[in-house]
């Protein structure tokens, strides 16, 4: 087993809530409050009145092609009830895991 890096030995975890966002058609932009580059991004829960939904990350700051310039930056896409996706301007709370040096 090789010795990890420095960079795998300091990378931190945090849990990460945003409250009242207003969801965008095609997925949310949400950026980190503690970690200044996100490499990994999950999402923990997604409410929207009330009711809980599944919500997925598309991409993470660390892939600049997908997530623009924003190197805390995560997007998140949420499924409705119905299998689709979220209609924009609906109001969620997002919690999510994020992983970063």
């Amino acid at each position: 087993m090789a010795t990890p890096t420095w960079t795998e030995r300091i990378r931190r975890y945090v849990v990460e809530t945003f409250n009242n966002v207003v969801y965008t058609t095609g997925g949310v932009g949400l950026q980190s409050k503690t970690l200044a580059v996100v490499e990994e991004a999950a999402v923990l829960e997604v409410v929207h009145a009330g009711t809980v939904l599944a919500g997925y990350v598309v991409a993470t700051g660390i892939n600049a092609a997908a997530a623009g310039t924003v190197p805390n930056g995560v997007t998140v896409r949420v499924q409705a009830l119905n299998g689709a996706e979220l209609a924009g301007g609906a109001t969620i709370n997002v919690k999510l895991l994020l992983g970063g040096p």
